[in-house]
């Protein structure tokens, strides 16, 4: 449901590895943003990044980010990720 309403940024990042900033030999944006998640070479959202709501996020793209809804420099205040069977 939410897919269809904030689009599917999570297709660019289908098939990545799962990076975390304390994972040896770790991808330098999972330093950068201090969370784990499944990095693109352009991450298009970032649900577990910091929370920069209200901050400038113009220049590091660091903050809690859904690209299809609101873009890369605009930073959610939280998320929730809730895991379902396929089959619900």
């Amino acid at each position: 449901m939410f897919a269809s309403l904030l689009g599917d940024a999570l297709r660019p990042h289908n098939e990545k590895e799962f990076y975390t900033k304390d994972q040896p030999g770790s991808s330098r944006p999972s330093q950068q943003h201090e969370g784990g998640w499944w990095y693109n070479v352009y991450p298009s959202t970032n649900l577990n990044a910091l929370n920069r709501y209200g901050m400038d996020n113009s220049k590091s793209q660091d903050g809690i980010a859904w690209h299809t809804f609101g873009g890369s420099f605009t930073s959610l205040p939280s998320t929730e990720i809730k895991i379902r069977a396929t089959s619900f």
